[in-house]
């Protein structure tokens, strides 16, 4: 089950024509990913410059959209890392 608020961020997102391309292309990405991702993980799947991801996915946080999941080693990087989940009402 999805939250009202992160549904309501993510209806804004994908319906608002003033929205970032990158920040369709992450949401995008994390709504229909099983797992959650690395900033490394995202940039591989979508194309993006790791800089722009990282930026997407604070803004995608401060939205509610996203959460951040537990620690594990990233399968790119290998370091320790914070992926994040598009948020089904965790």
């Amino acid at each position: 089950m999805i939250s009202k608020s992160s549904l309501a961020a993510y209806n804004e997102i994908m319906s608002d024509g003033k929205s970032e391309t990158q920040l369709k292309t992450i949401l995008n990405l994390l709504n229909v990913w099983d797992e959650p991702l690395s900033a490394s993980e995202i940039k591989k799947q979508t194309g993006l410059e790791i800089n722009a991801v990282s930026g997407r996915i604070n803004d995608l946080k401060k939205m509610g959209v996203v959460v951040e999941c537990d620690r594990r080693p990233c399968s790119i990087t290998n370091r320790l890392i914070t992926p994040v989940f598009f948020d089904r009402g965790l």
